[in-house]
């Protein structure tokens, strides 16, 4: 789902926060909160435009499905969600993501929508809420490779015969 991820809010309240290797928030119970909150938003702006929404996760987050409200001639969208408590000049996307975005002769627009600058407060012990965020939708996202960077392979160990 949405790959939240970490530059500490201005306000330093996130100072001490463990980050893994991709700039991730590393607590589990933070990803959550920006997860949801990015979701929520998304999900609303969907909802207003007149689309029935559900959210899956995957292979993309959100299914939106044009009812009679929708402008005329309004496509069913895959949408891909991404949230971050930094500006989030990039975000991480996974081969699955670019695919399904990229399929040809699809029958269905992709779009890419980012929330950025989401404040996580806590709720209680252990549990955070996002709130605000600042959005940016890409509609009819079509990830070109000069825009994409590999910043992870597998590599699969050759078996020596015996």
């Amino acid at each position: 789902m949405v790959a939240p991820e970490l530059n500490a809010p201005e306000d330093g309240s996130q100072d001490d926060e463990p980050v893994d290797s991709a700039g991730r928030l590393a607590d589990p119970a933070l990803r959550l909160a920006v997860e949801l909150r990015a979701v929520d938003l998304a999900k609303a702006r969907y909802e207003e435009l007149g689309f029935d929404v559900r959210v899956l996760g995957k292979p993309f987050d959100l299914l939106c499905t044009p009812t009679p409200r929708c402008a005329d001639g309004s496509p069913v969208i895959h949408v891909e969600v991404k949230g971050s408590t930094s500006a989030a000049t990039s975000v991480h996307l996974t081969r699955n993501e670019i695919s399904d975005a990229r399929q040809e002769g699809k029958t269905w627009r992709s779009d890419l929508f980012i929330a950025r600058k989401i404040e996580l407060r806590a709720i209680s012990a252990g549990a955070w809420a996002g709130h605000g965020g600042d959005v940016e939708c890409i509609e009819d996202w079509h990830p070109e490779d000069k825009d994409l960077e590999a910043t992870d392979y597998v590599y699969r160990v050759p078996r020596k015969l015996t």
